[in-house]
């Protein structure tokens, strides 16, 4: 439902950062076709090097891998369409990487996150710990900083909240 609710183009130039083991590159990549291109950043070369190899099997030729700093997703100005986080925010928590996420977009382009709602542990012992959990508003405020702004909000994922913001 994610991938169907974001409508990826063919030809689009999308980035997954935190990609971890590819989990939504390797969909992305199908979804944008030869066309298009998806760069896979992670900031651990262990799961670069899983992607790598699962990309290599599974046939998969338009996406690069890219091994990131904990502080810059790593990817040039004005290069991508969107930029997909899925889980990851709650280990940045950067005003400055929402700068440069922003700095990366193309014109009309969009910075999507999707990222666990805050629980307490007893409730949800899972996931983020309470500590480095992310509330919405935080996000948002960092967003705003950057010159981003929520143009989308979808409220069916029961653990995460999912935002795409652009230049409003």
């Amino acid at each position: 439902r994610v991938m169907e609710t974001l409508a990826f183009r063919p030809g689009e130039r999308v980035a997954d950062v935190g990609a971890g083991s590819g989990y939504f590159t390797v969909r992305v990549a199908r979804a944008v076709g030869p066309e298009g291109s998806v760069v896979a950043t992670d900031i651990r070369q262990e799961m670069i090097a899983h992607l790598q190899n699962r990309l290599e099997q599974e046939g998969i030729v338009n996406v690069r891998t890219v091994l990131a700093e904990k502080d810059d997703p790593g990817l040039p100005a004005g290069s991508v369409d969107t930029i997909l986080m899925v889980d990851v925010w709650h280990y940045i928590r950067d005003p400055e990487f929402a700068v440069r996420l922003r700095t990366a977009l193309a014109p009309g382009g969009r910075v999507v996150v999707i990222d666990y709602r805050p629980r307490p542990w007893d409730e949800r012992p899972w996931g983020p710990p309470p500590e480095q959990q992310t509330p919405r508003d935080e996000l948002d405020a960092h967003m705003a900083a950057a010159g981003l702004a929520p143009v989308r909000v979808h409220d069916w994922l029961s653990e995460q909240y999912f935002v795409e913001y652009a230049v409003p």
